[in-house]
């Protein structure tokens, strides 16, 4: 009998986190399906916003700036509101099959928080130094693909009348709603099965970056700090100092693109 139909919880001898009644496959399968959700209910919600507020007659011909704005402030909400009900998704499937959230995500206090997120950070800055020299050094047009695309979405961020509130699912929504699926829910799981801890931190790390649809240099570059977001996972027993840790590198990014874009935010 697997540990995917077993109701309660089953702690293997791998298993170097918490306790979680979901085996790798399902929780893969599951970890997906938050996503799929999260997309969904912000499309269906822009969709049906758009069409409330602007009416059918908005996609007969091209945007007005007016309404090019309307968009963008409708994607902010429908994004807002869909990462709230993600998260409560994930909580309540978290307790499916005789679990708790608590143990199933990670939530619990980290261990020696303070000097762990202090040695977060500096790993953190040597990260973000070493792979911004590398990137620019040997893979040059693939950071000038990324810088444009970026620049796009931070353009049209800026133009909007919720400016902070997509500030704030950059660097607040979106860490929680990634490291609860993958440096949580995910990485527990799979760190149950024979993948063991480094295997299953590999293969969501793996995940994470290509669901952001970067770049191949700057997934991979994801993909390393996916890594290093769960070694502070192991070291602390918690989600929490990975959370702290992505806010602050979407952080980093986010007032780096600002200035790139010559205007600070106000």
């Amino acid at each position: 009998m697997t540990m995917d139909i077993v109701p309660r919880i089953i702690a293997q001898k791998d298993n170097a986190l918490g306790q979680t009644p979901w085996g790798g496959w399902s929780a893969t399968f599951m970890s997906i399906g938050f996503l799929v959700f999260q997309f969904t209910i912000a499309a269906l919600l822009g969709v049906v916003l758009v069409l409330s507020m602007l009416g059918t007659t908005v996609f007969e011909g091209g945007f007005s700036a007016g309404e090019v704005k309307m968009l963008i402030d409708i994607a902010i909400i429908s994004f807002a509101i869909s990462y709230f009900l993600t998260i409560g998704l994930i909580v309540f499937v978290s307790s499916l099959r005789g679990g708790r959230a608590r143990d199933v995500l990670l939530l619990g206090k980290p261990v020696q928080f303070v000097f762990n997120l202090i040695v977060g950070v500096v790993l953190l800055v040597m990260f973000f130094g070493l792979m911004s020299y590398v990137i620019e050094t040997f893979f040059a047009n693939d950071a000038r693909q990324n810088d444009a695309q970026m620049k796009q979405i931070f353009t049209a961020l800026k133009s909007s009348n919720l400016l902070w509130g997509g500030i704030a699912i950059v660097v607040i929504g979106a860490p929680i709603v990634e490291e609860m699926i993958f440096r949580g829910f995910l990485l527990n799981s799979l760190s149950t099965t024979r993948l063991g801890f480094w295997g299953g931190a590999v293969v969501s790390s793996l995940l994470w970056s290509l669901v952001h649809g970067y770049a191949a240099s700057m997934a991979v570059g994801l993909f390393v700090f996916g890594l290093l977001l769960s070694l502070m996972v192991k070291r602390t027993g918690s989600i929490w100092i990975s959370i702290i840790l992505h806010s602050f590198w979407n952080g980093i990014v986010t007032a780096g693109m600002f200035v790139a874009l010559g205007n600070s935010v106000t």
